[in-house]
């Protein structure tokens, strides 16, 4: 449930209804060679040229992609020998704002002024804007003109394109083994190079009551494996007045939006066929193999099993059959699974560009005590350096997860980041339900499968603990991985996933709590994500460590003969902050670390 006060807009349908000619459209409308691996099909609306300083050109081009409902802008800067050196995507006739809660009046006066629609995102004053003409630079000039004119607005920005982060299914990847379960070296692998399930599934094997969110293409829910372990909203169970089934009547029975949205919402809908806006059927397979990975029904003889036997799976469609989205959507499905009861979601997908609107949102989650379990990425990148979003979001209740392969390494396409990505999980080869029909099943790669593994760990903590806090099933994630070689400069908790020593926890004190286990530092510079929660004292720490040992420690080899140095992060009261970490003589910024 949400902590918003009692007095916060619901989200529903649009508050001003301005009128809303159709797009721009152009005769000459073909297919763009320049973007086919992108957008296949896609439709060139316009581009648009124009010489910027340095011998460079700036390239907009609009197209309309043939399954998203909202055409895309592609602004690109060219060099003289046609190299692209800066390239971003955006929706090209709707942005993003947030508006103080005391000047909503003004928002709406502005959009009625300028035919502009407006969309409750979710709650707090977050906003989706639809201009009402197409043109290629319609939006940096909307966003412009509200800043100047529109009092109340705290910000406003590109609505920008979200894609799911999948590696390449080639041969070599797919064989058809559930090794990241249960790793006795088959097929080349490294024997117990796994999350210990078998092992943890003496313990528990059940999160019936755990809701989790899928965040991504949808969810198969009549498929065989997945059927029984669906969530189903109560608003929209049962009979109505008229004695019809409310999963079907057509009706928005529970007044929250959507129509029959029984196992989640589709917002890819929502704008033009509102009444399919309630039905998240995949038509990628990305959305269906996630959720088969959280919570595949266990032990009733069909496929595949789930990290949890048993689970609530909520779907959350904003990515097309192409596998792209944009962020407002991504905002969309996480208030949505914020306000029915979801504990954590699974969210698959990645971009280049900041959001502040996601950032608020990611805060709005943490506020309502929902975990967010993002992939890392899949461009060998270190995350650390180059920002993949949202793990790279600056807020505690996020979990970045790379991947690990069958020999028990950190896989080769995997991003990592020993500041930023949390912790890793099987993403080689995994085998999990797709959407082509009620039985079929199939192997991908990506940090987009080794998510799931960590969010069907979570709701089984969370059923093991139903007491725990977000925080603290987080805190319990990562202070019981398996250490690896791999992972020791290229994970923030140096270690892979391991369910069996997660459920075997017996405290949800960070993973750098403990004195004599401090976080070591490797790179030159490490940035951290870092949170003092549940924090303790604990035999051998400092006695200048305060007396509610709320520290948790780094340490790092000085450049000079001598022992490494330890520092101590706190915060009172104990909350979340993140750290610049400095390696030799250099002098430690942030004024809630101090050198010991």
């Amino acid at each position: 449930s949400s902590n918003e006060p009692a007095d916060s807009p619901e989200p529903a349908e649009a508050i001003v209804q301005a009128a809303m000619p159709e797009p721009d459209t152009f005769a000459d409308a073909s297919t763009d060679p320049a973007h086919e691996e992108n957008w296949p099909g896609a439709s060139v609306l316009t581009v648009f040229e124009e010489p910027v300083a340095g011998e460079m050109t700036r390239r907009v081009t609009l197209l309309q992609p043939t399954d998203l409902p909202y055409p895309i802008r592609i602004e690109e800067f060219v060099s003289a020998n046609g190299d692209i050196l800066r390239s971003t995507e955006m929706v090209a006739n709707r942005f993003m704002a947030k508006v103080d809660k005391n000047s909503i009046v003004n928002l709406e006066s502005f959009a009625a002024a300028h035919g502009i629609s407006l969309r409750k995102i979710g709650r707090d004053g977050l906003y989706r804007l639809q201009i009402s003409t197409l043109e290629p630079d319609g939006v940096p000039l909307a966003i412009e003109k509200i800043l100047q004119q529109a009092d109340g607005i705290l910000y406003a920005e590109p609505d920008y394109i979200l894609r799911i982060a999948l590696a390449p299914n080639d041969p070599e990847y797919a064989d058809g083994t559930l090794w990241g379960m249960n790793n006795t070296g088959q097929n080349g692998g490294v024997a117990d190079g796994d999350i210990d399930a078998p092992e943890a599934w003496d313990i528990r094997t059940s999160a019936a009551n755990v809701i989790v969110g899928v965040v991504d293409t949808g969810v198969n829910y009549l498929h065989e494996d997945l059927i029984d372990n669906m969530w189903v909203n109560p608003g929209e169970d049962g009979l109505d007045s008229l004695g019809r089934d409310k999963r079907t009547n057509g009706v928005d029975d529970d007044g929250n939006g959507y129509i029959d949205d029984v196992h989640g919402i589709n917002l890819l809908k929502l704008e033009d066929e509102p009444e399919l806006a309630g039905d998240p059927m995949d038509d990628n397979r990305h959305g269906s193999h996630c959720a088969g990975t959280i919570a595949g029904r266990g032990n009733n003889g069909l496929g595949v099993v789930g990290v949890a036997w048993e689970a609530q799976i909520m779907g959350l469609k904003f990515l097309s059959k192409s596998g792209s989205g944009s962020n407002s959507g991504a905002a969309m499905a996480i208030q949505y699974a914020i306000d029915h009861g979801a504990f954590v979601s699974n969210h698959s997908y990645s971009g280049s560009q900041f959001s502040q609107t996601m950032r608020d949102m990611m805060r709005t989650a943490n506020a309502a005590g929902h975990l967010i379990v993002a992939a890392a990425g899949n461009a060998t990148d270190d995350n650390d350096l180059i920002s993949a979003f949202p793990t790279s979001y600056q807020q505690e209740n996020i979990i970045a997860v790379a991947a690990f392969d069958r020999t028990d390494r950190l896989a080769d396409f995997s991003n990592f980041g020993s500041g930023w990505v949390d912790i890793a999980a099987p993403g080689e080869a995994v085998y999990s339900t797709t959407h082509n029909d009620t039985s079929s099943y199939n192997s991908l790669s990506g940090t987009s499968m080794a998510a799931p593994h960590v969010v069907g760990a979570a709701a089984l903590l969370k059923a093991q603990f139903p007491n725990e806090t977000h925080i603290g099933i987080k805190n319990r994630l990562l202070s019981s991985v398996r250490k690896n070689e791999s992972a020791y400069s290229t994970i923030l908790s140096k270690g892979f996933l391991n369910l069996n020593n997660a459920l075997r926890t017996t405290s949800s004190s960070p993973y750098n709590d403990d004195f004599a286990n401090a976080h070591v530092v490797v790179d030159e510079v490490e940035q951290v994500r870092a949170n003092n929660y549940f924090a303790t004292a604990e035999f051998g720490e400092p006695l200048h460590a305060g007396v509610n040992g709320n520290s948790i420690w780094y340490s790092y080899e000085a450049y000079s003969d001598g022992p490494p140095n330890r520092r101590r992060c706190f915060r009172q009261p104990p909350g979340y902050d993140y750290c610049r970490l400095y390696r030799g003589f250099r002098q430690f910024p942030h004024t809630g670390c101090q050198h010991r």
